[in-house]
């Protein structure tokens, strides 16, 4: 019987090894909210705001298995309807693993943070904006922040943590002439949304401790990441390419 030949081999390795490469995803939080406005805005933390912004996520919104996070993104409440906005901004985004789960986040910052924060993003001096064309919404997903540096999140060790440090505003246009960022606020008075901000916009990015609602409330946002594939998948098909090999050779 005629065995696989190298040739035939590394052909398959070819055709197959991509599909083991990381995938790439993108999910909105909250979950149903893709296509749908929210039924709230906020303008915090990317206008008219100065301090420590948290915003955790429910893990459970997310894939089962190790995610590489490479973008984050929001857009404009469809109301009130305004002109573009934009800012001069002076931040840094962080991302971790919490151990306070979505509705029982402190409102002592530090106790939310996880032992793997990363700082995965730094604007200084630069330009966010976004478009609000009116209407009903939903707006597109215009406020993109590319990461520096991707944050590799597993959802089995627990719910993320978003944390935003601004540090200074210029030229930020006023209350009446610029869009909130679209927002969700539960319903039902529960955190079922599986969104919980920590919030201290009193202007230092170090403060100790803030506020939090006493229902799930936060900013839509999309995320852009890469589904990691398991290291022993790889395994198993060298394993099985090597088999074939030596069945080769016996022939």
């Amino acid at each position: 019987m005629r065995r696989f030949g190298p040739t035939l081999l590394a052909l398959l390795s070819l055709s197959i090894l991509p599909a083991l490469a990381a995938s790439a995803v993108t999910i909105v939080a909250p979950g149903g909210y893709d296509a749908v406005e929210g039924n709230d805005g906020n303008s915090f933390p990317f206008n008219n705001f100065e301090g420590r912004y948290q915003q955790g996520y429910a893990a459970d919104q997310f894939d089962s298995g190790l995610l590489q996070i490479n973008e984050i993104a929001f857009r404009t409440d469809a109301d009130p309807a305004a002109a573009d906005w934009t800012s001069n901004l002076t931040f840094t985004v962080n991302l971790s693993t919490s151990q306070n789960a979505v509705g029982s986040l402190s409102t002592t910052f530090a106790d939310n943070v996880g032992s793997d924060a990363t700082l995965v993003y730094t604007a200084t001096s630069g330009i966010v904006g976004g478009t609000n064309a009116g209407g009903t919404g939903p707006n597109a997903f215009d406020v993109i922040l590319t990461l520096d540096t991707p944050f590799l999140y597993n959802p089995a060790n627990g719910d993320l943590l978003l944390e935003v440090l601004m540090e200074t505003q210029v030229n930020f246009l006023p209350l009446s002439g610029f869009s909130y960022l679209d927002a969700v606020e539960s319903d039902t008075g529960t955190f079922d949304i599986g969104l919980q901000r920590v919030w201290n916009s009193g202007g230092d990015t170090g403060a100790l401790t803030g506020s939090t609602d006493v229902e799930g409330f936060g900013l839509v946002t999309r995320f852009t990441y890469d589904v990691v594939p398991e290291p022993g998948t790889g395994l198993l098909l060298t394993a099985g390419l090597l088999g074939l090999a030596a069945q080769r050779r016996r022939a």
